[in-house]
């Protein structure tokens, strides 16, 4: 029939018309923005076996992810196009807001409802003209369903291994202007034995364990079609065991075992305008505090030592962007400020000691985009510039009650010398459409990741050695250069490809003063976080997704990219090893998915295989440290009934693979979740 005839024409045009706001701060199909964009579409979301939300972007090519222990890791490193084992370098969003924390450019994946994630736009390549820091390899956002009825949602319970329970709800509504959201997570499970063979002690590690609870709420009002508000915000309390306990010997010691925990609240607030004559004003504000805990204990023969990392991490900012259409021209201008600061200490509970650093950066960002044209020519252009100014201010570093733990530390106590920085960030692209065949485009930015306060105000022990802060370090840099093709020519198939070529320049490492101190009855090096070196990645990017139907989803997403140091600084060639030559550490070169989505009236089925290649773990790329290359296969089948139950089965690590993805933790194997879920 008609109807029929109609969308089934339309299929292949919905492929490629997906519109996109992370690219450009402004509505655009994927297609007219000359840089590489991915989208994680509501369909693939919902056929995702993800635990969390970061699970959602497997799927995507260029995007390393490294999550050792599942749901039970308290840490998740998600990086983009050879950035290595460093957040910092990828810049995370949530509708629109930053999660990147100034303290050390971490995130924390946990503090994301996966049941809330309406769809995920993500920028590759450097995102800093537009973006400000943070965004060397590119740009990861999520946006948050929206209402379209009174009421909707979901609430789901779901038990699986490890005896790990999870509760989700995702509620929300929308009554003529106004709108409203509330959504939650709680989550409990006994946990593995993380420890490989070699850390294992049969007397006191035990399983991790995680405790967590998240709350998200926010109410908006339209004032009229054109212009809105919203106000929000969320809490989140988690806790996850690090595998080791010491109670049941030293009293003293944490009665749970050894944990990391984040208690955080954020809020935000939001601006959406449309002027009569067309163009747009947004403007958006938000806060975010983490109170942090890191329970460290450890032996010194039969001595239990335990101190306790405490750090309250505070963000907060407000940006606002102006759009302005000029015949051919799309021009957008914005001004962002932000603050981050730390309040952190190393408690001892063992001894006296106590050691405290603190330090706050603002930072304050202008910039300017224009997007054009050229008749109908399919050619287009975009330009873009950024300049950020940063100061470090209010650093002190203190030793309280000093011992012989921390005595040695007396000599680098005392305020911390402000600091500041600057930084240009450029874009230029150009791109030929050939509408409903093919396109291509060239494009180059670059990029930053801002130094960070861990680095800037605290001085302590690292592994092998002792390091000071350093408050007049400089941004790290990446130019980005990049070449990338599309073909639309079958129907419902997309062939994407890019290479890139990048060089990074002021890239941050520790490095020798030249002086040692004696730690344990050794001489260790003093060090400290300098900007010397360079790094050159190279590499390229290839997606294929088919639809079969309305029956069969297919993708595919191959990555290879290859991080090398190119110039390395040593200023102590006694201490310092020449890191020329070198590979980036905790980075893959070679990452692979692909996945299947068959759609019937009888049970849904998704099946996914991810490979990541074999990772160095260490600056000298010592072979028998590395990470072994592996492989995983995750599964989903679900069925809806009566159009408002849905059940489901996950499968992670269908195969059971042993494999290691960060030093020192066993990944948890397989995996089996049973899932009911109420939507309405």
């Amino acid at each position: 029939n008609t109807g029929s005839f109609i969308e089934l024409s339309l299929e292949p045009q919905a492929l490629l018309s997906e519109v996109v706001v992370t690219g450009t701060k402004t509505n655009r199909r994927i297609m007219d923005v000359p840089t590489r964009m991915e989208l994680i579409t509501p369909a693939q979301i919902e056929a995702s076996p993800a635990q969390s939300a970061d699970d959602y972007l497997k799927s995507v090519s260029g995007i390393a992810i490294s999550r050792p222990a599942g749901i039970y890791s308290s840490k998740t490193i998600v990086s983009l196009r050879g950035m290595g084992g460093e957040q910092g370098r990828t810049l995370v969003l949530k509708d629109g807001i930053p999660y990147n924390k100034t303290d050390g450019g971490s995130v924390n994946w946990n503090f994301f409802n996966p049941d809330n994630v309406d769809r995920v736009e993500v920028l590759k390549g450097a995102g800093s003209s537009i973006y400000g820091g943070n965004a060397m390899g590119g740009v990861i956002n999520f946006f948050s369903k929206k209402p379209a009825k009174p009421l909707q949602g979901s609430v789901s319970q779901s038990y699986g291994t490890f005896n790990t329970l999870q509760t989700k709800a995702d509620l929300k509504g929308r009554n003529g202007s106004f709108f409203w959201g509330l959504d939650g997570i709680y989550r409990k499970g006994d946990g593995y034995i993380t420890a490989t063979v070699d850390d294992f002690d049969s007397l006191y590690s035990i399983p991790s364990f995680v405790d967590e609870y998240l709350v998200n709420a926010n109410i908006g009002y339209f004032i009229n079609p054109n212009h809105s508000i919203e106000i929000g915000g969320g809490y989140s309390d988690d806790k996850r065991g690090t595998g080791t306990s010491y109670f049941k010997d030293y009293e003293i010691a944490a009665p749970e075992g050894a944990f990391n925990s984040h208690n955080t609240l954020a809020m935000h607030a939001i601006y959406k305008g449309v002027l009569n004559n067309g163009n747009q004003i947004n403007v958006s504000a938000y806060n975010r505090k983490e109170d942090y805990v890191n329970i460290r204990e450890s032996l010194k023969g039969s001595n239990l030592e335990r101190y306790d990392v405490t750090s309250v991490r505070e963000d907060m900012g407000i940006f606002g962007t102006y759009s302005h259409k000029l015949g051919a021209h799309n021009i957008i201008a914005g001004l962002d400020v932000k603050n981050g600061a730390v309040d952190g200490a190393d408690k001892y509970i063992t001894s006296s000691d106590e050691v405290i650093n603190r330090g706050a950066m603002l930072n304050m960002g202008l910039f300017i985009q224009d997007e054009f044209a050229i008749g109908k020519t399919g050619l287009s252009i975009l330009a873009s510039l950024r300049y950020d100014n940063a100061k470090f201010s209010d650093g002190e570093f203190l030793v309280l009650n000093p011992t012989n733990t921390t005595s040695f530390l007396e000599d680098f106590a005392g305020p911390i010398e402000d600091a500041s920085w600057n930084a240009f960030s450029p874009k230029l692209s150009f791109q030929y459409l050939q509408e409903g065949s093919f396109r291509v485009f060239a494009a180059f930015s670059r990029g930053f990741r801002p130094p960070v306060l861990e680095d800037m105000c605290r001085t302590g022990r690292i592994s092998g050695g002792m390091k000071i802060a350093n408050p007049n370090l400089n941004p790290e840099f990446i130019d980005n250069f990049e070449l990338g093709a599309d073909l639309m020519l079958i129907k419902n198939l997309q062939l994407a490809a890019s290479g890139f070529y990048a060089i990074g320049s002021d890239y941050l490492q520790y490095i020798s003063t030249g002086d040692s101190i004696r730690l344990n009855n050794k001489w260790r090096p003093i060090k400290r976080m300098e900007n010397i070196g360079k790094v050159e990645i190279k590499g390229f990017e290839i997606d294929a997704k088919y639809r079969i139907g309305q029956a069969f989803d297919i993708n595919a997403a191959y990555t290879f990219a290859s991080a090398t140091v190119k110039e390395f600084v040593v200023n102590d060639p006694e201490t310092d090893d020449d890191l020329t030559g070198y590979k980036l550490s905790y980075n893959p070169e070679n990452v692979f998915h692909s996945g299947i989505t068959w759609r019937n009236k009888f049970v849904n089925v998704f099946a996914g295989i991810n490979y990541k290649d074999k990772q160095y773990t260490d600056d000298l790329n010592t072979e028998e440290d590395a990470l072994k290359a592996f492989y995983t296969v995750d599964m989903k089948v679900w069925r809806t009934f009566f159009n408002y139950l849905e059940v489901a089965v996950q499968v992670h690590n269908l195969t059971d693979n042993n494999y290691i993805d960060s030093n020192s933790i066993i990944a948890p194997g397989r995996m089996i979740v049973g899932e009911l879920k109420f939507k309405f």
